[in-house]
């Protein structure tokens, strides 16, 4: 397996500022336009490697008339594309009518292959097909959406959601970022990039997550974006921070593949919790905040709201990147900023957890589920020989498929390896940077990771900073924060966070049990594997976190 690092979450601090808000929008446009030609001899690793299509035709490549009819239709339109950029020099050299015919002819064919690939544009979304996942009572709570990236028409989005069904277990909706050519495509990655350029498609996704949010039958909503389409979920992210009440998304997570986006926001909920994590980035639950509101009651008395706990103390409890070190898309973009540990006066605000391996490819199914999350060696079979048959036998192959309870291989290489750049953060890190005891998820197949419906955490003690004996203090300034001095609390060994034992009971910063249990697995571990800190491995064949 390709070597495997992994980059730890900014923090956040006064120095991480968006380049976006802050920057020339012309200056950000060339800096671009430069990124992109320093890596041009990675524009090649897109499409490459064309195999394995252990997916079958669900995979971009596989040799299916779907995909051959889809790929011609690319080609024709790339060509096109580069004849109409390169013919606007000599325009004026040409009578204005030769300029209007020509110009018509061009956008009026280019529309028409669009409309092939794309399909009617009164239909923006697409659910997954049932015979990749049923619905589940048990995952009512949850709404899985998926945001696609460049070149992806409606049969490719389709194969992606449906991927996404069979490797989750749930039902997918997939949100289409409609295509009109790689060229194209890219030019509006570089306007939505570098001038906030909100296309009807970053609208009609935005609408579509509030609403989610909104519902109160759901309770959480797992974000998943490819390429293009993180660009467009940052900014869709940007407007959530600002419109709607924070604890709304603490719902939200966030997995991103190939991202190439030049920001990604995710703010603490308070100046408090921020401070703590700047302060001690091994501790875990530093964020247990309390907001304490006074209400117009008929008392006039103050009324305290509920408790607010995340792992993290920002406004989105979860957020992860996955890249590949030679995909041209990764290198424009979560590569770039992340990796970016720049000495300047600002950074680049860059939030979430980044898995890098050193391998190509760019293709949503066949190069990164498939090699990330790959599917069981039987269900592979049954997928690639069911590409061969009529629609109505596949269907009823992969039917069958799904009787299985694993539809994804258990012991896969990427999950299982090891990851380098095991090391604690620096002192003088001025981006600020979680350390490794917050991204620990523990040791998947344990049984730690899979949440019980029926039980309820049972350690949620808060150890005020101004109590010696660490108890919950109750209020202070209105915050009720997590004790973040190991000096004075710690006096049993752990994993940095406070901890005291007392009369047979754990007192902890806001840690529950599930929490306490991970930090104990974590003081004995060596070495961590990717599926140790991968949140979203926690999910696959129907799974769930525990928290």
């Amino acid at each position: 397996m390709a070597p495997i690092k992994y980059y730890p979450s900014q923090i956040g601090s006064k120095l991480v500022t968006p380049l976006s808000f802050t920057a020339s929008p012309i200056k950000l446009l060339l800096e671009d336009l430069w990124t992109a030609l320093i890596n041009l001899r990675y524009a090649p690793n897109i499409v490459l490697p064309l195999s394995p299509t252990t997916s079958g035709d669900l995979c971009e490549l596989y040799p299916s008339a779907r995909n051959l009819g889809n790929i011609a239709l690319h080609v024709v339109l790339f060509f096109l594309q580069c004849f109409f950029l390169l013919s606007i020099p000599i325009w004026i050299l040409m009578p204005v009518w030769v300029v209007a015919i020509g110009f018509t002819m061009f956008w009026v064919t280019n529309l028409s292959i669009c409309f092939l690939l794309n399909g009617s544009r009164l239909v923006s979304t697409y659910q997954s097909a049932p015979e990749y996942a049923q619905e589940k009572k048990a995952h009512a709570h949850e709404q899985w959406l998926f945001l696609n990236g460049v070149c992806v028409g409606r049969h490719w989005l389709k194969c992606a959601v449906n991927r996404l069904a069979l490797t989750f277990g749930r039902p997918v909706l997939g949100i289409h970022n409609r295509t009109n050519g790689v060229i194209f495509d890219i030019l509006e990655c570089l306007i939505q990039r570098s001038l906030n350029y909100a296309s009807t498609d970053i609208r009609t996704a935005y609408r579509i997550l509030k609403g989610k949010l909104y519902d109160p039958n759901i309770t959480r909503i797992i974000l998943v974006l490819h390429s293009q389409g993180a660009i467009e979920g940052s900014m869709i992210i940007d407007w959530l921070l600002a419109e709607i009440p924070q604890d709304l998304l603490q719902k939200l997570e966030v997995y991103t593949f190939g991202n190439a986006a030049n920001h990604f926001n995710n703010p603490h909920l308070h100046l408090a919790s921020q401070s703590n994590a700047l302060s001690h980035p091994s501790l875990p639950a530093t964020s247990l905040t309390r907001t304490i509101t006074t209400l117009f009651t008929s008392s006039n008395g103050p009324v305290e709201l509920p408790t607010n706990r995340n792992g993290n103390g920002k406004s989105i409890p979860h957020i992860e990147h996955y890249a590949h070190t030679y995909d041209f898309v990764s290198r424009f973009g979560v590569l770039h900023y992340h990796h970016n540990y720049s000495h300047e006066t600002f950074a680049p605000r860059f939030m979430g957890r980044v898995f890098e391996v050193e391998d190509s490819g760019h293709m949503f199914v066949e190069h990164y589920l498939d090699r990330m999350f790959p599917l069981s060696k039987s269900l592979c079979k049954r997928l690639v020989s069911s590409s061969f048959r009529n629609e109505r036998k596949q269907q009823d192959l992969i039917t069958d498929a799904n009787a299985e309870e694993e539809h994804v291989d258990e012991n896969p290489g990427f999950m299982g390896s090891v990851v380098q750049g095991l090391g604690r953060v620096e002192p003088d890190d001025k981006l600020g940077r979680e350390d490794w005891e917050v991204s620990y998820v523990g040791e998947s197949g344990d049984g730690d990771e899979v949440e019980n419906e029926d039980e309820e955490d049972s350690a949620r003690s808060v150890s005020g900073k101004g109590n010696k004996n660490g108890k919950s203090s109750g209020k202070s300034n209105g915050n009720a924060n997590a004790n973040t001095n190991p000096s004075n609390s710690e006096k049993k060994g752990s994993l940095g966070s406070a901890t005291l034992k007392e009369e047979g009971t754990i007192l902890t910063n806001g840690m529950d049990q599930g929490e306490l249990r991970r930090a104990r697995a974590f003081r004995n571990k060596k070495e961590f594997k990717v599926k140790n800190l991968s949140r979203l491995w926690l999910y696959r064949n129907g799974k769930s976190p525990m928290n």
